[in-house]
């Protein structure tokens, strides 16, 4: 059974599709997964996140709080903090958390493209003792490939091909016409930085596998808008010194943002229960 005491007072940045979905992965839990949530965000979404979370109160957590200052959500004493708000949260309290000394899993990987924002989340977790995790989200097999990293990697690419309604609203569109493609086409060919930095909210999985293996200009992406998939398709493949890996994964869009896959908080919610002990064996 577990223990009072040790449940976690978990924080969240933001709270739309993929905080969503992990809460409601936290309330399928016996009892509440922690002691407390607390989310911070925009003052214009604290009614309609306060609606959406009242239901969850004594399921996902015994307290659910609702913050829309980021010094108070500061120092509102979490565990840890989850960012699940896109780049730009990464980049406006990543620095503050880490200062704080609390511990941080993200998301919005590919915010870490930025190689100045990078360098100062790693001197301010260096100097605090504060973790950074990243979340898998939608990709598999990072595992090994950190681990072939090690012994040394030869070639990593990776391939994102996703219904072309889903790269609706983003640079895509400024390439292709994605309301008038008849077959799968590749819009975007370069590396993990470039990719992360111009798609910023289809491109975290790419630089999750820079990250993971041999950096983000080594890292080949190609990505792909394909007027006939259901599916968010995510193909990873490299040469190494201890092996040769190929992994391919078909996963349902989220349905309230065909951007996400539904691994994407399904992850997450993972990361949060193993953190802590949490997930029931």
């Amino acid at each position: 059974m577990r223990d009072k005491m040790s449940k976690p007072h978990i924080g969240m940045i933001g709270c739309g599709a993929i905080a969503q979905g992990v809460v409601e992965v936290l309330a399928h839990e016996h009892v509440p997964a922690c002691a407390q949530l607390t989310f911070l965000v925009r003052p214009h979404y604290k009614a309609a996140t306060e609606l959406f979370l009242a239901p969850f109160i004594g399921r996902a957590a015994e307290q659910i709080h609702v913050i829309t200052h980021p010094d108070d959500f500061y120092r509102a004493g979490c565990s840890f903090v989850v960012e699940c708000a896109g780049h730009n949260a990464v980049r406006e309290h990543g620095v503050a958390l880490l200062q704080r000394g609390v511990d941080l899993i993200l998301i919005s990987a590919g915010a870490l493209a930025d190689e100045n924002l990078f360098a100062e989340m790693m001197r301010a977790a260096q100097a605090t003792q504060a973790q950074i995790s990243l979340s898998s989200g939608a990709m598999g097999g990072l595992d090994i490939l950190s681990a072939a990293a090690r012994a040394g990697l030869d070639d990593v690419s990776y391939t994102s091909t996703k219904p072309a309604y889903a790269w609706r609203g983003t640079p895509a569109e400024d390439v292709i016409d994605v309301t008038a493609l008849k077959t799968a086409t590749a819009f975007y060919r370069g590396n993990a930085r470039q990719a992360a930095q111009i798609y910023s909210k289809n491109a975290n999985v790419a630089a999750l596998i820079a990250l993971a293996g041999i950096g983000f200009e080594r890292t080949r992406v190609n990505l792909i808008a394909d007027p006939d998939a259901q599916v968010n398709s995510h193909a990873l493949s490299f040469t190494g010194t201890c092996c040769d890996v190929t992994l391919s994964i078909r996963a349902r869009p989220h349905p309230l943002n065909p951007k996400t896959s539904q691994t994407t908080f399904y992850a997450l919610a993972q990361d949060i229960l193993t953190r802590h002990s949490l997930l029931r064996i």
